[in-house]
């Protein structure tokens, strides 16, 4: 045990350029800080354009659909070519889009444009970059570092909006959109340097993950049980949670809460998101992974039916348990993938993945209304999301080992495309 935690902290000691490179990356990139600071625009928007909030709601799933057609794309570049230049490139257009959008006189097609473009264009710079490069830098201490690079979003949760609120009420709209702009400009060199100092990982006897010899490709990956397990549990996952980061509050003031009570639960939720990227992480390096996710995921059907059952009063654990979750879903995408395939088709298959997650966070918000409107109340979604949930559990809960390395010399060619791994112990 001691030489464990040596050896993840020695981990930790030679690749903490690379962490934190890819922890701000993941703070300032299309995933996190255009997600974040929407709500700041839109009344703005409304005011000044007359664009509703059904229009707004319609570009911003336009740009999830892109996201989905084109993770894999980018992925299998970021496969070609590694991680630094495709990011570099994704800052670049999100600076333009943040600051084209700025420059908008009304016209909704052109801000659609800008949106679509953006979403396919800064794909290098959300967690489908830089969990690969912390996938390649860690071993031992892997779920830790990754739960630590994805807590990043939380980061830009917690101070981005504040931030850029204040600009907008001081300043107007369109300096709020280029302060987005020269954040990034400022910030993203900054990541791309600290991705420059990668340091060899220490070699240890306690089991190094094989050098891929093969890529799986997605034509094989398609018809790959395991893989296709994934795709299905984190899609209905997404699609199960994600709805109740807009209907939260909502659902609570239809139910006698205060606004200013429910928007602290909301709070709560996002708290939760940062300490269960962080919490599965180290859990992970310890335990089966898939195990970690249907433990952790039972508490969330638990959540749901309680506050399906009881109401308010089980508001508080509900959201904690919802958020915790959420926080789990995308750490998981990325250690599942290397564990079961390897890095040589990192990219492409963690961009299905994540598209499908993606799919379903965009999906879920439109599914938790529809359920709402037929019944005129948000117990029957809760019971339907937590039916979903019960699915990934058991996905996860069923799941297989991870593939197991032999030593050099016993090593065949792997005829399916899999990746050989060592068990670390606990592992599984």
């Amino acid at each position: 045990m001691h030489s464990q935690w040596r050896v993840r902290l020695s981990e930790l000691r030679l690749g903490w350029p690379i962490l934190i490179g890819a922890l701000l990356g993941v703070a300032i990139g299309n995933a996190a800080l255009p997600f974040y600071t929407a709500g700041v625009f839109v009344i703005p928007l409304e005011m000044e354009f007359g664009w509703t909030r059904t229009q707004l709601s319609a570009v911003a799933f336009a740009g999830t659909i892109t996201i989905v057609a084109c993770a894999p794309i980018v992925g299998a570049i970021i496969d070609r070519f590694g991680v630094r230049l495709p990011a570099a490139i994704s800052f670049f257009f999100l600076a333009a889009a943040f600051f084209s959008v700025s420059l908008l006189q009304g016209q909704l097609a052109l801000y659609l444009t800008i949106q679509v473009c953006a979403a396919a264009l800064c794909l290098a710079s959300t967690p489908l970059a830089f969990t690969r490069v912390v996938n390649e830098q860690f071993h031992h201490s892997r779920g830790m570092a990754l739960g630590i690079t994805l807590a990043g979003t939380g980061l830009a949760a917690a101070f981005a909006p504040p931030l850029i609120s204040q600009v907008v009420e001081a300043y107007g709209w369109r300096a709020g959109f280029r302060t987005l702009a020269l954040t990034v400009v400022i910030a993203a060199p900054v990541v791309i340097l600290l991705l420059s100092m990668r340091r060899q990982r220490p070699s240890t006897h306690l089991g190094e993950t094989a050098i891929p010899t093969a890529p799986l490709p997605l034509r094989e990956a398609w018809r790959n049980p395991i893989f296709l397990r994934l795709l299905l549990a984190f899609a209905i996952l997404a699609l199960g949670v994600c709805g109740y980061v807009m209907h939260l509050i909502p659902m609570l003031t239809d139910q006698g809460m205060s606004v200013a009570k429910a928007a602290a639960l909301q709070g709560q939720l996002g708290f939760a998101v940062i300490v269960g990227r962080v919490a599965v992480g180290v859990l992970v390096d310890r335990y089966f992974a898939p195990r970690v996710a249907a433990i952790v995921l039972s508490f969330t059907v638990l959540g749901l039916v309680a506050l399906a059952a009881m109401g308010p009063v089980a508001a508080a654990p509900a959201a904690f348990a919802i958020g915790f979750a959420l926080g789990a879903e995308v750490d998981l995408i990325g250690y599942l993938t290397a564990r079961y395939f390897g890095l040589a088709s990192y990219g492409r298959l963690y961009g299905v993945l994540y598209g499908s997650f993606v799919l379903g966070t965009g999906l879920s918000p439109i599914l938790v209304a529809e359920l709402q409107a037929r019944s005129g109340n948000y117990q029957s979604a809760l019971w339907v999301n937590a039916g979903m949930v019960v699915v990934a559990v058991l996905l996860f809960a069923t799941a297989p080992r991870f593939p197991s390395a032999l030593s050099a010399a016993e090593e065949p060619a792997p005829a399916d495309g899999l990746l050989k791994h060592s068990q670390i112990k606990g592992a599984s």
